[in-house]
Order: C-alpha cells, then structure tokens, then sequence
C-alpha cells in the first residue's frame, strides 16, 4: 500500500522534490533505528517503547509513537540529546508500532518496529531476534543461551525445535510474511494468567522447490485454568531461519514452504497449513564517488527498485573507531533557528540548504543521488545584527556554526524496495573509501 506522509509547517516549499530526480541534492533528516529501540511491559494494558542512545538522529525535535495494532493516535515526547527516548503507549507486547522523528526540518520517514521485546540483559521476550541488543545472545542459533545449538530458551526467537519443547493447546490462523515477519493469530482457552509464545522449526527439510519446512508454535498457558477464548495478534522474526538456511545452502538468496498443524480452518476443523517465505537475492548495484563534499550514488539498471522520497532512504555515516557514527549537525533545528553559518546571518534552518523542505513522502523509482558529507559545528555564539528581521524577536546570542566536510571513510546506508508500492523494505550499506590522488 502507497503511503503519504503530509510534512507541516513548510507551506510554500518544494513539492516537486516529491518526485525526485538524478542528481537530486539529499541532506540528512531525522533518522530512525528500529534496530536501537525495545518494546516492554509497563503495567497493564501498557508497554514503554524505548530508544537507546542514537535510536534517533540527529538527537533533536520530538518522536511520535503510534500502536498501529490498535489503530490509536500517537504519543508525543521530546527526544534526548543522545538520540534516547522513552515513551509508554497503550498496547501489549507483540502489538505493531511506528515511529516517526520529526524536528525543524521535517518528519522522517514512518518506521515500523520488529517484535524485539524484553530487557537488554539476555532474558526472554516474546518474538525475541538472537541480538544481544534486546535480549538475545548473538550467537546465531536465536535461542539465548550463548552457545549456538538451539537448545536453550524456546521463547528467546525462532530457533530449531528441541525434542521436549514446551506446548499447550493453540491453534493458528491469519498467517502472512511481510519482509522476514511472520505474523499470524494465536487463539486458545484462558484469561486469568499471561501466557507465552514462541516460534521454532524442525531440523527435517523436505527437498523440492521450494523446500518443506515444518514449524510449530510453542504456546505456554503458565498454568491457567479459565476457559475464556483468547485471541494474540503475534510476530517473529524470521532472521534466525534465513540465517540457517543461507549456511545450509550457501546462497543468500531462497525461499521455503512454512508448515505448520494446529491451523483453523473455515469449516471449524483444524489442520495442516502452509504460508511460503521468500528472499531475493541482493539485486543493488551502485558505484559511488566523492566530489566537493557530496557522495555521488550511481545505480547500475536500477529498473523496478523503488525508494520513499524525502525520507531516510540514503544516510550517510562516517568512520570512527571501529563503529559508524552519525554526521555532525549542531544547528538548531527549532522554531528560533537563527544562526550564522560560515559569518553568514541565517534567519532560520530551511532556506538556501539543498534538499531540504521536501514537504510530501512517496515511493518513486530509484534514481541516481548527491549525498551532503558537510558537517555543521558549534563554534560558539554571537549576537544576531542588528538589522536582522525581527530581531526583538531573538534571543540575545544565537549560535555561529562552521562547515567542514566530515572525515572519510564514508558509509552509506541504502534503504529500497523491489515493490513499486514500496512494501518489504531491503537495506545495503555502501562503503565509500577516501578519494585516490591522480
């Protein structure tokens, strides 16, 4: 589904950068790592959806948080100067959510939250991913216990069926794959104990094309005795299984025939059902180039590759240490935003800085890109002129920022799409290495 994304407060700014062209300047809007952000139980019926540091960058403006599960308006709060946030939301764990960061400039693009719940000390959570970062263990096999068999917690991820995996009575329904989620329905007797879920698979394959695969829901009812009839809207992700099947098979590319037994089915019984998994194969092809402080992206036959414009789709990062970190960007994205730029007066952030003031999101096909690698520094503060637009206006001293082009390498992370609707979002980061001298 096409999805439009009205920026406010830029009336009279570009709209035909909504449609953008080769060689389109892009600058670098708010960003938003879903990979940084937990999802946790805070009471009932409520969940605190946190961000750590750099969760949002850069760490300005506000986030919004929307339970898109349970179709409610979202909850607003201030991001930190780090990129942290924390906001509680009605809603349970396994619920979806989306976050959107917006500040002076405009909104990021709407990102939507993988089922990463639980506390970042290696504990369990439902739909867990192996990610040390929320609460897996990193080694591979998505059962959080550190030692890569697959044996250990069946509620940490997806991970290979142990023989005496947990199980009470559930039966499955509303099956579908969006990117590497699977989402379906758990439905079984209770309502007086909270129950726990996970997902696992067998160690059987069934070669053909695709191969067979059997999967099975893990359901623990904790001991309950009510009858009442329960419904679970859940996700997992599947990462752990790809992962499995690439060692296996070798090829980053595949697909699988998910199998599963306890499914409802229209006439009231209940049986087997399958929903197919599919990957393709890495199919970007981009060069890069570096020219008077901008990465220049050319995409080889990028034909049927879509992006979302005036979002995040192309962010550029710089080397430090052995990590990626966000460009320097020290201008004060709020509503009094003067400032000087290089001895420059600016009345505010938007005017005269290339593409910026995109006011509409939308899918397009992929087109080649100019990518700003200029940092903008704080040196200090200085009063505004005096003959500046309503300089009652403004406070006493506003800030004097200089421009250098931020340190090489460069890395560029790719967000796009093989769906012209720009559904199933694949990600590729490009490292950018330090110009040759001729």
């Amino acid at each position: 589904m096409r999805r439009w994304v009205l920026m406010l407060g830029l009336v009279g700014l570009c709209a035909s950068c909504a449609k953008a062209t080769a060689g389109t300047e892009i600058g670098n809007p708010p960003v938003v790592t879903p990979n940084l952000i937990s999802v946790m139980p805070a009471g009932d019926e409520r969940v605190r959806v946190a961000g750590k540091a750099g969760a949002i960058s850069p760490g300005q403006g506000t986030v919004e948080v929307t339970n898109v599960s349970r179709d409610d308006g979202p909850v607003t709060v201030m991001v930190a100067s780090d990129g942290s946030f924390s906001a509680e939301v009605d809603g349970r764990v396994g619920d979806e959510f989306e976050v959107v960061a917006s500040n002076a400039r405009g909104r990021s693009a709407p990102r939507s939250l993988p089922d990463r719940s639980g506390p970042d000390d290696g504990s369990a959570g439902s739909g867990n991913v192996d990610d040390p970062t929320v609460g897996g263990d990193g080694d591979g096999d998505g059962d959080g216990d550190g030692d890569g068999d697959g044996d250990g917690d069946p509620w940490a991820g997806v991970h290979l069926c142990p023989d005496d995996d947990p199980w009470d009575p559930v039966t499955i329904s509303e099956l579908r794959i969006e990117g590497d989620t699977l989402r379906l329905r758990a439905s079984h007797a209770g309502g007086c104990e909270e129950h726990r879920y996970g997902l696992c698979y067998t160690g059987e394959w069934l070669e053909s094309f695709p191969i067979q695969v059997g999967f099975r829901m893990l359901h623990d009812g904790t001991g309950d005795t009510c009858e009442a009839l329960i419904s679970e809207d859940l996700s997992f992700d599947l990462t752990p299984f790809k992962q499995a099947y690439a060692e296996a098979y070798r090829t980053e590319s595949g697909a699988a025939s998910l199998g599963f037994s306890d499914c409802a089915r229209q006439d009231g019984t209940v049986g087997g059902c399958t929903v197919l998994y599919e990957w393709p194969e890495e199919r970007l092809d981009v060069s890069t180039s570096v020219e008077d402080a901008f990465i220049h992206l050319e995409f080889q036959d990028p034909q049927g590759l879509y992006y979302i414009t005036c979002g995040d789709a192309f962010t550029a990062t710089k080397a430090q240490g052995d990590d990626w970190v966000a460009l320097v960007d020290e201008r004060p994205w709020n509503t009094n935003g003067a400032h000087y730029v290089d001895g420059e007066f600016r009345e505010s952030i938007i005017p005269g800085f290339p593409g910026e003031g995109c006011d509409v999101t939308d899918c397009t096909e992929l087109t080649d890109q100019r990518l700003s690698i200029t940092e903008y520094v704080q040196t200090g503060s200085m009063p505004p002129p005096e003959d500046a637009p309503d300089v009652s206006q403004l406070p006493p001293e506003v800030a004097v920022i200089e421009t250098r082009t931020a340190p090489g390498p460069w890395r560029v992370e790719i967000r796009y799409y093989a769906d012209d609707g720009c559904g199933g979002e694949l990600v590729t980061a490009v490292e950018v290495p330090l110009p040759t001298s001729e």
